[in-house]
């Protein structure tokens, strides 16, 4: 966003909320999320959840119909209150009915292929950007089969394991969500961030269309302007972005220190 409001982007997009073009770039597409969501369970009897233990238990898993030897969703369980469970699914917290207690087995898309875009709302800083995920929009539709696929994996989990003596009932999607249609639709309205975007400023070569900075993560087109942060990956990992986050600070500021060094030493 603040390149954007700084004039670099889609040329177009920033003529239209009144903002001069510095640089015509692809500023806000390409953006990348692991999408999830769960299933919701009431349990028998009340469960402790240590912030500790949170998400300590994974497991990976492939999806119905894929090809690959890689894992698609990544599930994750974790028990709480229904406030809880609202609250870090990123919607208002409603309040949890007295003595319930519930458990949520949730899947993520680990190499998810729709990909989403961000822009700009107008010219004023305070106007949060647009941002459109386009969640399961991807040509082949992978996506849209392999989120019912997880889902569905972690209703086994739940009730065919040895969890399922902590299973009374499910909350949501509930049981009658069953067919080829009910769970896809479940999936597309209740899927939610895992709060890791990236690829909206993508590295690649100078004659690349779709890329915004070189392998040096400098700004095509410009001059002493750098992006390192997980907005330059070309594609998501596969897991949580932090630690390859890290690595591009580090790698930025090797460059920017080696470049200095250079310099340094050629005016000796």
């Amino acid at each position: 966003m603040m390149l954007m409001l700084s004039g670099i982007g889609p040329a177009e997009r920033l003529r239209e909320v009144g903002l001069p073009v510095r640089a015509d770039l692809p500023v806000g597409k390409n953006l990348l999320d692991h999408p999830e969501g769960g299933v919701v369970y009431r349990t028998t009897r009340p469960i402790h959840q240590p912030e500790k233990s949170y998400r300590d238990a994974v497991l990976l898993a492939n999806a119905p119909g894929s090809t690959s030897a890689l894992p698609d969703p990544m599930m994750w369980f974790f028990s709480g209150h229904v406030e809880e469970l609202t609250a870090r699914n990123g919607r208002e917290p409603r309040p949890t009915p007295e003595g319930l207690t519930t458990f949520s087995p949730e899947s993520d898309a680990t190499r998810p292929r729709s990909v989403g875009e961000v822009t700009l709302r107008s010219a004023e800083p305070a106007d949060s950007p647009r941002t459109d995920p386009r969640y399961s929009t991807d040509p082949e539709g992978f996506d849209e089969r392999m989120m019912p696929g997880g889902l569905e994996l972690a209703r086994r989990v739940a009730e065919e394991s040895a969890l399922a003596s902590w299973v009374d009932d499910g909350i949501a999607p509930g049981r009658e969500a069953q067919d080829d249609e009910e769970l896809p639709r479940y999936a597309r309205t209740t899927s939610y961030t895992a709060y890791h975007p990236a690829g909206t400023c993508r590295t690649g070569a100078p004659d690349d269309a779709r890329t915004f900075v070189d392998p040096q993560l400098r700004v095509h087109g410009t001059r002493r302007l750098r992006v390192a942060d997980a907005s330059v990956f070309p594609t998501l990992p596969a897991v949580n972005p932090n630690i390859t986050c890290m690595m591009v600070g580090e790698r930025c500021a090797d460059l920017i220190r080696n470049r200095q060094g250079a310099r340094e030493e050629g005016a000796r």
